[in-house]
This record gives structure tokens, C-alpha cells and sequence, in this order.
């Protein structure tokens, strides 16, 4: 457990020292001061240089260059891998897309926006959002999958790192979508009832009279039953 728990805080700190320049920094003070210029990605990318080449051992003291470095596992990969985990995102990319159409359908789904200031430039808020992206991608890979799993990994095998690496991820990830998080059993009981219960009409079957209840192509089971009622 010393060994997962030292692995969550340096995996945090790493995290956060990658981060903590440009959320609450310099990306509201470019929306505040010179919002027309991205100029926030400026200071934003040499940080981020400094930071990379201290976390990968570049820089810094040599006594624990090593162990960062190994610490943050970013090893040159063959153009095979490149391709096939390129490929694989691209389906995954592409089966959110069809789960999220598919929800879209069924519940109403939370609305996300991008609020700029009305005298940015599409430009601008294009190339902060870009930075923003880097940002994010470059900190969370190197902490999570880097300083967080690395020593979980060696001392108790691929698995329980990824399950911890995960739930951390997860965690540190409430604060920016708490509704999202909140509202998820909820959203699953409202797709039961929607699957159980359609939105458009039940047609009856030919034949019913219609006096009575007529028998629909829609038929619910027991099991159907006590799920739309949670």
C-alpha cells in the first residue's frame, strides 16, 4: 500500500506542477487582458519545454535523472505501434460518437459550451484551445500513466496499476464535471425506462379491437418491469 499511495501523491504533484501555470493563470488572464492575442501560449509552451525536460531527466540534478526518467517511460515507439494505436483510437473516437448519438436519442443529454469573450477571434480561441489541449494531454499522460502507474506496475503487475491509475483519473476529474458524475445513476435509470418504455407510439397489432387495451409489438417483461420502476 506505501507503494500505491506514494505513487498517487507523486502522480498528483506531477500533475499539478504541469498544470497549475495555465488553468488558473494564464489562460484567465489572457481572456482578461489582451483578449484579441493569444499570447498566454507563448510563456505557456517554454513552461511546458522546462517541465518536460525536468520530469524526463534532461535537467536537473544527475543523481535522479534516472529514475525520473525511467519514472516517466517516454521511449521511442515503432512506426507498427504508431499506426496500430492510431487505428484503435480512431474506432474508439468513432464508437463514442455512435454511443453518444445513440444516447442523444434517448435522453436529453447535458449541454456543453465554450463561452469566449465577444471581442476574441476565432483564431485566438482556436490557438488557446489548442495549448489547452497540449497542456492537458503532455501533464496527464506523464502522470498518470507515467509517474503513477510506472511504480505500481513493477511492484504489483499491470493490472492493480491500471485499476488505481484509473480511479484516480476519474477522481481528479470530478471536480471539472461533478454534474456529469452526479447525474449518472439517474441517467441510467432514465435509458432503462426509455428502452423499456419507447418515446414514439406503439403500433397495435392488426386485428386488435379497438375498445380494448390492444396488444402492441411492445412487449415487457417481468425483469422489464421492475427495472423501470427504479
Amino acid at each position: 500500500m506505501s507503494t500505491i499511495a506514494s505513487a498517487v501523491l507523486l502522480g498528483v504533484g506531477v500533475l499539478l506542477a504541469g498544470n497549475l501555470l495555465w488553468a488558473p493563470v494564464l489562460a484567465p488572464l489572457n481572456l482578461r487582458f489582451l483578449p484579441s492575442v493569444p499570447w498566454a501560449i507563448v510563456p505557456m509552451a517554454i513552461y511546458l519545454g522546462v517541465y518536460w525536460a525536468f520530469i524526463s531527466g534532461a535537467i536537473g540534478a544527475s543523481d535522479s535523472a534516472a529514475t525520473r526518467r525511467e519514472s516517466l517511460r517516454a521511449r521511442p515507439l515503432p512506426p507498427s505501434v504508431w499506426a496500430a494505436a492510431i487505428i484503435t483510437g480512431l474506432i474508439g473516437f468513432g464508437a463514442v460518437l455512435a454511443l453518444t448519438a445513440v444516447m442523444a436519442r434517448l435522453i436529453v443529454m447535458p449541454v456543453s459550451q465554450i463561452v469566449t469573450p465577444p471581442t476574441m477571434p476565432a483564431v485566438t480561441a482556436i490557438a488557446l484551445l489548442t495549448m489547452a489541449s497540449v497542456v492537458a494531454g503532455v501533464t496527464e499522460e506523464a502522470a498518470f500513466r507515467g509517474y503513477m502507474q510506472s511504480p505500481i506496475e513493477r511492484q504489483h503487475g499491470i493490472a492493480v496499476a491500471i485499476l488505481v491509475n484509473g480511479t484516480m483519473f476519474g477522481l481528479l476529474h470530478f471536480p471539472t464535471h461533478p454534474g456529469a458524475v452526479a447525474v449518472a445513476p439517474a441517467r441510467r435509470r432514465h435509458v432503462g425506462r426509455a428502452v423499456h418504455q419507447p418515446p414514439w407510439p406503439l403500433r397495435p397489432l392488426p386485428g386488435a379491437s379497438p375498445r380494448a387495451p390492444a396488444p402492441t409489438t411492445h412487449r415487457r417483461t417481468r425483469s422489464a418491469r421492475a427495472w423501470s420502476r427504479r
